[in-house]
């Protein structure tokens, strides 16, 4: 089971800006469409407390990723991509 990746206007402005952390986080996103059930087990993400019920986060370093999982119609979509601090406002 493969997801399609999706990421959003801002996500990418960030990716656009970081060149080293895009390759890692486009890296790990891509591990993730092909066998998403390992990349959760490998890499630090976690459910998103108090948002819809298929909200994640993935910690790279000092930037978090949000992100939304469609199982429906198989697509992880990128919300978001900022440092820790500024991420959650």
């Amino acid at each position: 089971m493969s997801y399609e990746l999706r990421i959003s206007k801002p996500a990418l402005k960030f990716l656009e800006k970081h060149p080293m952390e895009k390759k890692k986080f486009l890296e790990i996103f891509k591990e993730m469409s092909t066998n998403y059930e390992d990349a959760v087990n490998k890499y630090d993400i976690k459910q998103m407390q108090g948002i819809s019920a298929e909200t994640y986060r993935l910690r790279l370093g000092k930037y978090r990723a949000i992100y939304r999982l469609y199982n429906d119609v198989l697509v992880i979509f990128v919300l978001d991509i900022g440092s820790r601090g500024d991420i959650y406002k």
